[in-house]
């Protein structure tokens, strides 16, 4: 006599899954993050350094607002971007290759190089 089981994930479980698949996920994007912010720092032309010692990255929270006919007005928190910074006053130039050092547009090429798509804030 066999003995048959169908299995179903239970809420703990895939709770547990879904936690661990988010560090999992976080971790992976912070390595990015830092890994593109040192190859921006490395690709950026340099005369005094500062533009290249300018690269910053920190997280930027959104809300939205929706309506439903079952609540009124509902603020939810949405999501969490990661957003890069360069705050030197003549990046764009350097970026436009005013710089015989790097070719233009070298920020969205090491953007894209590490696997994000850039999109100006």
């Amino acid at each position: 006599m066999k003995v048959k089981f169908k299995l179903d994930v239970s809420s703990q479980l895939e709770k547990k899954i879904s936690e661990t698949l988010k560090e999992n996920v976080d971790s992976i994007i912070e390595s990015a993050i830092d890994k593109t912010i040192e190859d921006l720092k490395e690709r950026t032309p340099k005369d005094t350094g500062y533009a290249a010692s300018r690269w910053r990255t920190y997280k930027q929270n959104s809300f939205k607002v929706s309506f439903s006919f079952k609540n009124d007005f509902i603020i939810k928190f949405t999501e969490t971007n990661d957003i890069i910074e360069n705050d030197a006053d003549y990046i764009s130039y350097l970026n436009a290759g005013w710089s015989k050092q790097a070719p233009s547009y070298f920020i969205e090429q090491t953007v894209l190089q590490n696997g994000f798509i850039p999109s100006i804030k």
